[in-house]
């Protein structure tokens, strides 16, 4: 490779190219050439912008809510549920403690008529 340099700038001779490496220089010059103008493009400050009205848009409300809150909440939930829970099974209860009731009675024969 450096012989073959030598020997072209001694007797002024034309560098060989060969077919690969001119159609890679021609591809390269091209890529070159279009990174050029995207990069003019993407910087270009003719263009004016498009403003959009701040009057239209509601801000965004904030989802932040205080520890104390959120506690406070959760515990009205746990009230709600466990005052629930009592009252089911005092339902149950009371079915179960009437349907004894009753059985009783049948078996002793002093079953109350309704009226």
């Amino acid at each position: 490779m450096l012989f073959t340099r030598i020997m072209e700038h001694l007797f002024h001779l034309e560098p060989v190219v060969c077919q690969n490496c001119e159609h890679l220089r021609i591809m390269l010059e091209q890529a070159r050439l279009e990174r050029k103008e995207l990069i003019q493009l993407a910087t270009a400050s003719g263009v004016p912008e498009q403003t959009i009205p701040v009057k239209d848009y509601q801000p965004i409300p904030s989802r932040h809510m205080p520890f104390s809150a959120v506690r406070h909440n959760l515990e009205k939930k746990d009230r709600l549920l466990a005052e629930q829970r009592r009252a089911d099974l005092k339902a149950k209860a009371n079915a179960a403690t009437s349907e004894r009731i009753d059985k009783l009675e049948e078996e002793l024969g002093v079953k109350e008529d309704a009226g």
